[in-house]
């Protein structure tokens, strides 16, 4: 064989061998990079009921204003500068049906329904609230029973990115509870899968995440890992170590769990967020403050006597807001 053969032999394997090496960084790429996996989505959608005044019996939560804010939206429906649409609809209400909706029974608005899609990033630790509609709902007395309708939506479905600086402040630490359980209205809840969102927020106050007492959390009441874990449901027992003289080895005890946290037992979120809105659509936006899992459980009063009880375990502000700023 000569010399020039020799040399395009070599050639064709280096080439060869340079083509396998880029396959395989072709494949490394497709399976980090490139692959998108499906089952698992980016968001989320969720409907829930929201109260315009807070219960007496939370009084823990903060409102917003909703009396005010359903006076200021009245008045612009009825100024034609707002599309008003029947409940749960995009179909628009007239300008007279508006007026007829609206107007007679405004005072009698007590909650609405939003309708929101929820990214959470993990990684950052930030959570982002979209708004795609809201649905005033009226509740009244009729005859000794309260009546609860729909009367109106307002809808914004593009998931729009607006700087709140732009935005009108409604409220701020806007404190409310959002359940991940409805019996009513399951359809409301399906897309959110609760227990994997619910572990991933624990996971975080257990592998490092400051957390604070939600109750006191205007003095940012911090919490050491042994009260998150005890508030969470964990029950422990400590065993001392002795020596044959009977006397303590280590002053330090050694934990032995005897109930495990019960994932079961969270049913929803409470939120801590800023609300803005824009004046000209009357859309709301809200940035996502802090987060609390709502746990259920059956608290022991007697051997044998309990009863059910209801507890905010702690509370995880998000990167984005270092200390709820």
């Amino acid at each position: 064989m000569n010399s020039k053969i020799s040399h395009l032999i070599s050639l064709a394997c280096a080439f060869a061998m340079f083509s396998c090496n880029q396959g395989e960084e072709r494949d490394k790429q497709t399976q980090s990079s490139v692959f998108r996996n499906d089952l698992l989505p980016t968001s989320v959608s969720i409907m829930y009921e929201h109260a315009l005044e807070v219960p007496k019996e939370y009084p823990y939560f903060k409102g917003f204003g909703g009396q005010m804010f359903i006076e200021t939206l009245v008045a612009q429906s009825i100024k034609g500068t707002l599309k008003v649409c029947y409940p749960s609809s995009t179909v628009a209400f007239t300008p007279e049906e508006v007026k007829e909706q609206l107007l007679s029974v405004k005072n009698e608005i007590s909650h609405m329904v939003f309708d929101e899609e929820w990214q959470l990033d993990t990684a950052k630790f930030e959570m982002k609230k979209y708004v795609r509609s809201y649905t005033l709902v009226r509740k009244y007395v009729h005859n000794t029973d309260t009546i609860e309708s729909r009367v109106a939506t307002f809808n914004a479905p593009d998931s729009v990115d607006m700087p709140f600086e732009n935005l009108t402040l409604l409220a701020r630490n806007v404190a409310y509870e959002v359940s991940l359980v409805n019996e009513r209205s399951p359809d409301w809840v399906e897309n959110m899968p609760r227990k994997r969102v619910v572990q991933l927020i624990i996971d975080k106050a257990l592998n490092g995440q400051q957390a604070y007492s939600f109750v006191f959390r205007e003095t940012l009441e911090p919490l050491s890992l042994d009260e998150v874990r005890q508030r969470l449901g964990e029950e422990t027992i400590y065993v001392l170590d002795y020596d044959d003289l009977g006397e303590t080895v280590d002053s330090a005890a050694v934990n032995h769990p005897i109930n495990p946290i019960n994932i079961n037992e969270f049913v929803g979120f409470a939120f801590i967020e800023d609300w803005y809105y824009d004046r000209a659509t009357m859309r709301i936006y809200k940035d996502v403050k802090g987060i609390a899992p709502i746990r259920v459980y059956q608290k022991m009063l007697n051997i044998g006597d309990y009863e059910t009880t209801r507890s905010v375990p702690f509370l995880l502000y998000f990167s984005n807001h270092k200390e709820g700023k």
